[in-house]
C-alpha cells in the first residue's frame, strides 16, 4: 500500500512539473497582454515611427516612379525624415498610442461598444501643418518627386492648374510646386468640419461600415476571451498547487519526506522553466528573421516594427518568467536541503 502511494505521488510530481512550467509561461504572457500599462510600455512607437515611416514613404514613391518609367534616384529619404520630424510634435505619437490603448482596453474590460471610440487631438499637427513646418515638409516632399515626362501646357501655367501626380512638371519651379501642394493640403483640412470645429477626430470601431458582421463576431469572441483570461487566468496556479497538496497527502509522513517530495519537483520545474524560457527568444529571433527575409521590400519596414514590438514584449515576459522560476528553483533547493538535514540519524549513517 505504501509503495502504491509513493508511485502515485511520483506520477503526480511529474504532472506538477509539467503544469508548473506551463503555468509559468501562460500566466505571465496573459498578464502582459491583459495589463494596459504593460502594453503601453511595450508600444513605444515614437522612435520607431520616426525611423521607419520616412522609409515607407520613400519606398512608395520609388515604386510609383518605377512603375511609370520615371527616375527613382531623386527620392531623398533623409529629407523626408527631416520633414516628418518637423511635422510630428515631440511626444505626440506616444500620446496617441496611450489614447488608443485606453480606448481598446476600456472596450475589452467592459464589452461596451461605446467605449471603443478612438479620440485623437489633431490640433498640434494642424498648427504645424498650416505654418512654416508644413511648408518645409511640402518642399521636402516635392524635392523627392521625380520630374514628369511631359511639361504643363501654357494654358495650365497661366491658370495655375498645377497637378502633382507623383511627379513634378519640368517647367514648374520646386518652390511653386511645394506652395501648390501645401495650399491643397490646408484647403482639404479646412473643409473637414470635424477638424475645423474642435480639432478632435473620433472613430468608433463599431460604426456602420467600419467592420462587417464576421469581424464583429470575431472581436466579440476576443473580448470574451480577454475577460476570461484577465479574471480567471490565476486559476491555472491551482493545478500545480493542488498537485503539491496531493503529493503531501500520498507520500509525506515527516518533515524530511516533505522536503524531498516537494523539493525535487519544484527544483526540476524551476530549472526546466529557466532553460526553456531562455530558448524562446532565440526561437522567436530565428522566426522573425526568416519572416522578414521572405517579405517583399515594401513590407520590410513594417516587419521591423512588428519585430521590435515582439522583442520588447518577449523581454518583459522573459523577465517575469526568469524571476518566478528562479524563486521556485531556490525554494525547491531549500526544501531538498531541509529533507537531507532532517533525515533520521539511522538513514544518514
Amino acid at each position: 500500500m505504501r509503495g502504491c502511494s509513493q508511485l502515485l505521488a511520483g506520477i503526480v510530481a511529474v504532472f506538477f512539473v509539467i503544469t508548473a512550467v506551463f503555468t509559468f509561461f501562460v500566466v505571465n504572457l496573459a498578464h502582459g497582454l491583459t495589463d494596459r500599462e504593460t502594453v503601453k510600455s511595450v508600444l513605444n512607437l515614437e522612435p520607431v515611427m520616426r525611423e521607419t515611416v520616412p522609409g515607407l514613404l520613400a519606398e512608395s514613391l520609388r515604386r510609383s516612379a518605377a512603375e511609370r518609367g520615371l527616375a527613382v534616384d531623386l527620392v531623398d529619404e533623409a529629407a523626408l525624415a527631416a520633414a516628418f520630424d518637423a511635422m510630428i510634435p515631440p511626444g505626440y505619437v506616444d500620446e496617441l498610442t496611450e489614447t488608443a490603448v485606453d480606448s481598446l482596453y476600456d472596450y475589452l474590460e467592459t464589452g461596451d461598444p461605446e467605449q471603443a471610440t478612438l479620440s485623437f487631438d489633431v490640433n498640434p499637427m494642424i498648427e504645424l501643418l498650416q505654418g512654416e513646418p508644413g511648408q518645409q515638409a511640402a518642399l521636402a516632399l516635392v524635392q523627392t518627386l521625380p520630374p514628369c515626362a511631359e511639361p504643363l501646357s501654357p494654358e495650365q501655367l497661366q491658370t495655375g492648374q498645377i497637378v502633382l501626380d507623383n511627379c513634378v512638371p519640368p517647367n514648374v519651379p520646386l518652390e511653386t510646386a511645394a506652395l501648390t501642394l501645401h495650399q491643397a493640403v490646408v484647403a482639404t483640412l479646412n473643409e473637414d468640419p470635424q477638424i475645423v470645429g474642435t480639432g478632435l477626430v473620433q472613430l468608433n470601431l463599431f460604426e456602420s461600415g467600419q467592420i462587417n458582421q464576421a469581424q464583429l463576431a470575431q472581436v466579440q469572441r476576443v473580448q470574451r476571451a480577454f475577460i476570461l483570461i484577465q479574471q480567471w487566468g490565476w486559476v491555472l496556479w491551482l493545478i500545480p498547487l493542488l498537485s503539491l497538496a496531493l503529493i503531501f497527502t500520498l507520500a509525506v509522513r515527516s518533515v524530511s519526506q516533505w522536503g524531498f517530495w516537494w523539493g525535487w519537483p519544484m527544483l526540476i520545474a524551476g530549472v526546466s522553466a529557466l532553460l526553456l524560457a531562455t530558448l524562446v527568444p532565440a526561437v522567436l529571433l530565428i522566426y522573425s528573421r526568416t519572416a522578414v527575409t521572405v517579405m517583399a521590400d515594401g513590407g520590410l519596414t513594417l516587419a521591423t516594427i512588428s519585430r521590435r514590438l515582439a522583442d520588447t514584449l518577449t523581454d518583459l515576459w522573459l523577465r517575469s518568467v526568469l524571476i518566478q522560476s528562479a524563486i521556485m528553483t531556490a525554494v525547491g533547493f531549500g526544501l531538498l536541503l531541509l529533507g537531507f538535514v532532517t533525515r533520521p540519524a539511522s538513514i544518514r549513517q
